[in-house]
């Protein structure tokens, strides 16, 4: 009885591993699933990089803003004052500054765009990467069937019973 037992338990263990080897297979190595972890990674990381972007673009805009707000207050104290020539370099000063600011913002924009493009390009990879990788699994799984067909067929032409 324990040798029967023992016998059991042994081939339930062969059939335990060839089905995890076998489900591998299937859905590929699990090398696959390394190298597509990484990726997802990836875009995470590159997705909190446009965010950090995206902040950092308008805490410099918030700051431009404050230092042309101070500008245009010394303008405005300034003519108060009578001070027509300090208010007057104060406005070249200004526009100079607005200029500046102004550029900046486009270059910031800019490479937002282009980063939000690459993380587009990114993702549009990776989702073509899992509908090639589900189409392999569809066509090993259709393989698979026709091997099985090709057997049954085999065994019934043979004059076997073939499983069913």
């Amino acid at each position: 009885m324990r040798k029967v037992l023992m016998g059991v338990a042994f081939v339930a263990g062969c059939v335990a591993l060839s089905a995890v080897s076998y489900a591998q297979e299937v859905t590929g190595s699990s090398d696959a699933s390394a190298v597509a972890e990484p990726a997802g990674q990836t875009i995470s990381q590159e997705m909190r990089e446009l965010n950090e972007q995206k902040r950092e673009i308008m805490e410099n805009a918030k700051e431009a803003r404050t230092e042309e707000k101070q500008l245009r207050e010394q303008i405005q104290q300034a003519m108060q004052s009578g001070d027509t020539a300090k208010a007057e370099e104060l406005r070249k000063q200004l526009r100079e500054t607005h200029r500046e600011n102004i550029g900046q913002k486009h270059e910031d924009m800019k490479e937002l765009r282009a980063t939000r493009k690459d993380v587009k390009e990114d993702i549009r990879d990776r989702r073509e990467d899992i509908r090639d990788r589900r189409e392999d699994i569809k066509d090993r799984r259709e393989d698979i069937r026709d091997r099985r067909e090709d057997y049954m067929d085999r065994g019934v032409r043979a004059g076997g019973k073939g499983r069913r």
